[in-house]
């Protein structure tokens, strides 16, 4: 669900993303996201891990590194999580920031 949710909002696919953290894609999942380009943020984190990285970039041949803009997009209201947060893709990296500082 995750991985659906936050590809549609930002559309890119963000299972290389997910993967690289280790996080579990059921096939359904994969297979909703594979229309879409596919994203690999290039930055300190991705450089530092490069084996892991290089894994990544050989399973998803056509990914795109940097956005060609930068997205803002909200998530639904979940239990736990500041509703003044949001997710910024940039060229540089994914990072979180407060919705006052954008």
């Amino acid at each position: 669900m995750w991985l659906t949710t936050c590809s549609r909002t930002v559309q890119y696919n963000l299972a290389p993303l997910f993967e690289f953290w280790g996080l579990p894609l059921s096939k359904e999942a994969l297979s909703v996201t594979s229309s879409l380009h596919a994203y690999f943020p290039d930055d300190d984190i991705t450089r530092q891990y490069g084996d892991r990285t290089a894994e990544i970039l050989e399973r998803y041949p056509d990914i795109v590194r940097v956005p060609e803009q930068v997205q803002v997009f909200e998530f639904p209201a979940v239990e736990g999580v500041r509703q003044d947060t949001c997710i910024t893709l940039d060229p540089k990296h994914a990072q979180q920031r407060n919705r006052d500082e954008l």
